[in-house]
């Protein structure tokens, strides 16, 4: 078994895994505490099957352990794949697994296929109690034996490295004290300065060439300072809503707080992608918890449910998501460009959005 810690980069995590992989192992297990990490690795997982799989729709299937029909997954992977050379099952967050389901994948790795590609996610195992199975430790073991086990731990990862890292691959170079200061500012969680990095992303821009962009001090300080979340939600919420009234009023009253345009609109951007995330999860049926978990919402859960029952309106902004992205990207380009009227088209997206018309027909 693998532990990443600081001496290993996410690029090096990655490259482990491939390696693996290209060797003709067909079992992955990443698991910790560090879900960021985890959830990256699993995305290089799927990036290099994506060529030997054939047509996703027929050779890739994703289930939760916790699932009534996880069972599924395990007879999906014993299944040979169509007009391809792989398929991949992906199962997360195994630790929640019931016991019948953790025998069927214990079951399985006794055999696994060598046609496909079978994808294990989670997070760490509860206590032990007396008289109970050991799942982690047989898993870990298990898999050991005919496939590849990574584990990432928050305490071992850098913060500071890590802000660098998540940068460098949206485009930005922030520098060791940017990031070192990135982190006194947000703390040193994962996810937060995931997130945190990704609103920068999106305040500082991108260039045409594709070189880095340099981040600064003073975008740090700008992205990262106090905002009246609650109203930046009032904000999302009207647009969710197409309330023009609610979203109109909080805008104005942000922007006459001195919020820079550009800076609401990458907040606006990130809460909306959160929102519709967490809307999908609602509709498909999912827990409170594990909503609240995997959207990282919680006080804004009743706002989602109230969203999720009015989507089926007409020209609602969440129906059309693909649509909704492009006009998030259009909107990033033209603030870009008007430097003087950044408000103006702020204010100007919202309408379009509130009016049903996410596409800005």
């Amino acid at each position: 078994m693998r532990s990443f810690g600081q001496g290993a980069s996410n690029v090096a995590q990655a490259q482990d895994i491939i390696a693996a992989l290209e060797s003709g192992q067909r079992v992955v297990y990443l698991h910790g505490d560090a879900d960021v990490l985890v959830d990256q690795a699993a995305q290089s997982v799927e990036t290099w099957a994506e060529s030997r799989i054939g047509l996703p729709a027929f050779n890739a299937g994703k289930w939760r352990a916790s699932d009534d029909d996880a069972l599924q997954a395990v007879s999906t992977a014993r299944t040979v794949p169509m007009m391809a050379d792989l398929r991949l099952v992906w199962i997360r967050d195994v630790h929640l697994g019931k016991a019948r389901m953790m025998e069927a994948v214990l079951d399985y790795l006794g055999d696994p296929s060598p046609t496909t590609i079978l994808l294990l996610t989670g997070g760490k195992f509860g206590k032990v109690a007396k008289g109970e199975k050991n799942w982690g430790t047989r898993l870990s073991g298990a898999v050991g034996k005919v496939g590849y086990v990574g584990q990432f731990k928050a305490t071992d990862v850098s913060p500071v490295r890590f802000s660098h890292e998540r940068a460098k691959a949206l485009g930005l170079h922030l520098g060791r004290r940017e990031a070192e200061t990135l982190v006194e500012l947000v703390g040193t969680g994962l996810s937060t300065l995931e997130r945190e990095v990704e609103k920068l992303s999106v305040y500082v821009g991108s260039t045409p060439g594709g070189e880095l962009i340099r981040v600064t001090g003073d975008d740090l300080r700008a992205v990262c300072s106090a905002l009246a979340e609650e109203s930046v939600w009032e904000l999302t919420t009207g647009i969710a809503r197409r309330d023009a009234e609610l979203a109109l009023r909080a805008l104005h009253r942000l922007m006459s707080d001195g919020q820079d345009p550009h800076y609401l609109f990458s907040m606006v951007a990130m809460q909306l992608r959160k929102m519709v995330h967490a809307v999908q999860l609602v509709r498909n049926g999912a827990s409170d918890a594990v909503v609240k978990k995997q959207a990282r919402v919680w006080r804004e859960l009743g706002d989602i449910k109230r969203i999720a029952r009015e989507m089926n309106q007409p020209g609602h902004p969440f129906g059309q998501p693909e649509k909704l992205i492009e006009e998030v990207a259009r909107t990033n380009r033209m603030m870009n460009r008007a430097s003087a009227g950044r408000g103006r088209v702020l204010e100007a997206w919202v309408v379009r959005l509130c009016a049903g018309s996410p596409a800005g027909r």
